[in-house]
């Protein structure tokens, strides 16, 4: 038997082009105090121009619990995948404005969530720096189907307990 000893090369699209598509990580298209958000990555999985997902990265910068704002997309799911580190979910309903319309979840590595058209939410939170989730939806979704709100507009100061 002939030993087989690879040294492994720095990706690259042209070097990775036999055996599908490389994207290599860009810089993150929006920060904020306690993560970066990694828009599309330069990849989408498409059956057709018009089906689809774009998949985003978004990586926890801060342990922080305060969530100071929300947003929602009124025409799409998004799914995000706790790929690194326990993620806590701030997720609310309707327009926001009464305490029950207000919930945090857990997900554990390895979990996902799909979030129903309409769903208010932002980027996870964690106690731990680098905790990480990979993010699915509709293309366009991030450009044309968002809304966002302070909630501190809708008269709340909203902690996750960890």
């Amino acid at each position: 038997m002939t030993p087989l000893r690879l040294t492994p090369a720095a990706a690259t699209a042209a070097n990775f082009a036999p055996y599908g598509r490389f994207y290599p990580a860009g810089a993150a298209v929006f920060t904020a105090p306690s993560f970066a958000w990694y828009e599309n990555l330069n990849a989408s999985l498409r059956v057709s121009d018009t089906d689809g997902m774009e998949i985003g990265f978004v990586q926890v910068t801060a342990a922080d619990p305060r969530q100071w704002e929300l947003e929602r997309h009124q025409h799409t799911r998004e799914v995000m995948i706790a790929v690194g580190g326990t993620l806590y979910i701030t997720l609310a309903v309707g327009e926001a404005v009464n305490a029950e319309d207000y919930a945090a979840f857990i997900l554990p590595p390895g979990s996902a969530a799909v979030l129903d058209p309409g769903i208010w939410h932002l980027a996870p939170k964690s106690t731990e720096i680098g905790a990480a989730a990979i993010i699915l939806y509709n293309p366009g979704t991030g450009t044309q189907d968002k809304e966002v709100i302070t909630v501190a507009d809708r008269g709340f100061e909203v902690d996750i307990l960890w």
